[in-house]
């Protein structure tokens, strides 16, 4: 019973790490984009979306292109997510954002109604089934480390994948130009501007 009792208590701390490395990763893109913009963004849910379809897209053109590869998509899926993602926060910053700016109640406001609108584009173009991911082979499965607790790979996958983003954010932040200039318009977007940092 004590080692049943271990073995749960174990679970469930995996099970929130795993759950906290994924909002963590949210979270870090809502604080740099707060901190940077003063836009509290409402459609950051979307952009994960958006991410999520991306990886997606990546799978079935494996599927159709390269079979042979398809066990490597989510790797493939990585920059192919974050790219797409990027490209979608520069045209919502460039077209709605960057008219708003000082203006969080109206920011506020523009990121949901982006969220709304990328909700039901999503929804014309794939529709409102569940789509099927292919769980590659290096995150099925896992090993019984202790009475009933498993460590499962993809779950492992996660919460590494999480301390990697928060290294190279750290480092980036820490130990470039570009990070210096992001804590310095974060911390006084004024006084950042006069030094002749282009804060936008």
């Amino acid at each position: 019973e004590r080692a049943v009792a271990i073995g749960n208590g174990l679970a469930i701390l995996y099970n929130g790490l795993s759950f906290a490395s994924i909002l963590f990763m949210a979270a870090a893109g809502l604080a740099i984009i707060f901190g940077l913009m003063g836009v509290i963004n409402l459609a950051q849910g979307e952009f994960i979306m958006i991410g999520a379809y991306a990886t997606y897209g990546v799978q079935e053109a494996l599927r159709i292109v390269a079979p042979a590869w398809l066990d490597l998509y989510l790797i493939l899926a990585i920059p192919v997510a974050f790219l797409a993602t990027a490209l979608v926060g520069i045209v919502i910053e460039a077209l709605v954002l960057r008219r708003l700016d000082r203006r969080p109640l109206m920011s506020l406001l523009a990121t949901w109604a982006v969220s709304l609108f990328l909700i039901n584009l999503v929804r014309v173009v794939f529709g409102t089934r569940n789509l099927q991911f292919t769980m590659p082979s290096y995150v099925s499965g896992g090993v019984v480390l202790y009475a009933d607790f498993v460590v499962t790979w993809n779950r492992l996958f996660a919460i590494g994948f999480a301390a990697g983003t928060l290294v190279l954010t750290l480092l980036i932040l820490r130990a470039t130009p570009l990070g210096l200039n992001i804590r310095a318009v974060t911390q006084n977007r004024d006084m950042a501007g006069c030094l002749g940092i282009p804060t936008r």
